[in-house]
C-alpha cells in the first residue's frame, strides 16, 4: 500500500482536505477496542477515484457525505450516496469511488475489537448505504476532532467507534419492512415454539425453498430460522426462570428443548450461565440462608 502522504499528493479531484490526520493506537486500544487509523474531511470534484483492488488492505472505511454526491462500485453492486448518507466499506474486497460533481464528505479508517463482526451483521442485514441519516453528522465530526488530537484517547475513540455502528445496527433494524414470507415464518415460530417443529415446517409456510428462504430469513432479521427460533424459546425459558417455581426439567420440555441437557447447554451458550445460575442471579432470595 502507498504511503499516505504519496497518496494525498497522487489522488487528482481533490480542492480541500482538513487531513489526513492520523492516530497511534497503544497496544491495549489495538487489543481490545476499536481504534482509528487515519482519516480526513475532503472536498472533491471529478476526476476524484479511488480503486483498491482484493484483499490489499485489512481496515474498515466509514464516509459520511455532507454535499454532493459520491459514487460507489462494491462487491458487484453500483449506487450513489448523497448528501447525509453514510458508507461503510470492508478494505478487503475490491472497491472503486468517484466523484463527478462537487462533494464533501467525512472518511476514516477503523479496526479493532469486534469491527469484522459488526460489518458483517450490517452487510447481510441490507447492505453498506445508510441513507438519510444526517443526524450522524456530529458523530464524524467528533470523531474528526479525536484524529485531530496528539495523541488521542483511546477509550473515547472507542466508544464513539462503538456508539455510530450500534446505532447502525439500531436503525437498520427499525426501517426493515419485513418481506410477506418472512413476516409469515416469524409470526409461525413465535406461535408455534412450544412445539417440536423443524426448518423445514416454518420454510413450509412461505412460498420458497427451504434454502431459499433460509437466505432471506437471515439477511432481514439478522439470524437463521433455527437460531431465531432458540431465541424466543431461550425468551420464553428466562421468563419462567423467573416468575415460576418449575423444575430446569419442566421448563425444558414446557419450551419445546429435546431435553434438560439440551435446553442447559442451548442456555449456557447464549447466556453464558446455566439456568440454575441465571435463576439464582435474578432471583437471589431463592438462595439458601447460611444463617
Amino acid at each position: 500500500m502507498k504511503k499516505q502522504r504519496d497518496v494525498l499528493k497522487n489522488e487528482k479531484g481533490i480542492l480541500k482536505s482538513d487531513g489526513i490526520y492520523f492516530a497511534t493506537q497503544s497496544p491495549f486500544a489495538k487489543a481490545h477496542l476499536f481504534y482509528l487509523m487515519w482519516g480526513a474531511l475532503y472536498e472533491c470534484d471529478y476526476p476524484y477515484c479511488v480503486v483498491r483492488d482484493d484483499d490489499e488492505f485489512d481496515a474498515f472505511l466509514f464516509f459520511y457525505i455532507r454535499s454532493g454526491k459520491m459514487h460507489f462500485d462494491y462487491r458487484g453492486q453500483s449506487f450513489a450516496a448523497q448528501a447525509g448518507d453514510i458508507v461503510l466499506l470492508d478494505c478487503k474486497h475490491r472497491q472503486r469511488y468517484y466523484t463527478e460533481e462537487k462533494t464533501e464528505f467525512y472518511w476514516f479508517h477503523f479496526h479493532g475489537n469486534e469491527s469484522q463482526a459488526y460489518f458483517d451483521r450490517l452487510y447481510e442485514s441490507g447492505g453498506i448505504l445508510f441513507q438519510g441519516l444526517s443526524s450522524f453528522e456530529r458523530y464524524f465530526s467528533q470523531i474528526h476532532s479525536n484524529l485531530k488530537q496528539n495523541p488521542v484517547v483511546d477509550d473515547i475513540i472507542s466508544v464513539n467507534i462503538h456508539r455510530m455502528l450500534a446505532l447502525l445496527v439500531s436503525f437498520r433494524s427499525m426501517v426493515i419492512d419485513l418481506s410477506e414470507p418472512v413476516a409469515a415464518a416469524k409470526a409461525y415460530i413465535e406461535q408455534h415454539y412450544r412445539e417440536n417443529i423443524l426448518v423445514d415446517d416454518i420454510a413450509g409456510c412461505t412460498s420458497l425453498s427451504k434454502y431459499h428462504f433460509a437466505r432471506i430469513f437471515r439477511k432481514e432479521m439478522g439470524c437463521g430460522p433455527h437460531a431465531y427460533l432458540m431465541r424466543v424459546r431461550i425468551a420464553e425459558a428466562k421468563q419462567k426462570l423467573l416468575d415460576t417455581e418449575d423444575s430446569i426439567e419442566e421448563i425444558a420440555y414446557e419450551c419445546a428443548f429435546c431435553s434438560p441437557a439440551n435446553f442447559t447447554r442451548t442456555f449456557k451458550k447464549v447466556e453464558g450461565m446455566t439456568p440454575m445460575a441465571f435463576r439464582r442471579r435474578i432471583r437471589p432470595e431463592s438462595i439458601p440462608s447460611d444463617h
